[in-house]
């Protein structure tokens, strides 16, 4: 009889559908996630763009409003081509994040940017990666494997700016020390 194969077959099924459901959640988060990650870069990129007082952090906050305004449209396309709804704004922590850095100036406003820009790549590379990898949907994991390398030059270079930062401020308080 063939009924035990197709109970089996059914069962199989059943226990696969929300595994699938819960791998297309998953995949909606992450898109949103990766959106989310873009659009704070963005909003902090056009303060820093403005407010920085060193020549290299400027430059460096322009390329965060490009490059993660280029990342957004494409994860904008993808969204709209899956029916997933991106948000609007950063979420409530970056805009605390935002106001924050808004009410500093000069040098202090260069490291916290650069600080914020370190910690805010170490997390989206993590999140693009893992996205890259574990991704049930195609289109998103070639998105999310086109964005993890620029994120990582990102990292890079807010790495180096926020070392600079520091050795900047050491110099000028007269407490830089031999290591």
């Amino acid at each position: 009889m063939k009924y035990p194969t197709l109970i089996a077959g059914a069962l199989a099924l059943a226990v696969s559908l929300p595994a699938l459901a819960d791998t297309k959640g998953s995949d909606a988060r992450n898109l949103k996630a990766l959106a989310e990650a873009n659009l704070a870069e963005i909003e902090a990129g056009k303060l820093a763009a403005q407010k920085a007082t060193n020549a290299d952090v400027k430059k460096f906050a322009q390329q965060m409003v490009d490059d993660h305004g280029k990342q957004l449209a494409e994860m904008r396309k993808l969204a709209q081509a899956k029916s997933i709804e991106l948000p609007a704004a950063p979420e409530a922590k970056h805009q605390r994040a935002l106001e924050k850095l808004q009410t500093l100036s000069g040098a202090d406003f260069d490291r916290r940017y650069m600080r914020m820009q370190v910690a805010a790549h170490r997390k989206a590379g993590k999140l693009a990666e893992r996205t890259a990898k574990d991704a049930a949907d195609a289109e998103l994991k070639v998105a999310a494997q086109k964005a993890a390398p620029e994120i990582q030059q990102h990292l890079k270079r807010a790495e180096e700016l926020a070392a600079s930062a520091r050795s900047d401020r050491r110099a000028a308080s007269g407490g830089g020390r031999a290591r």
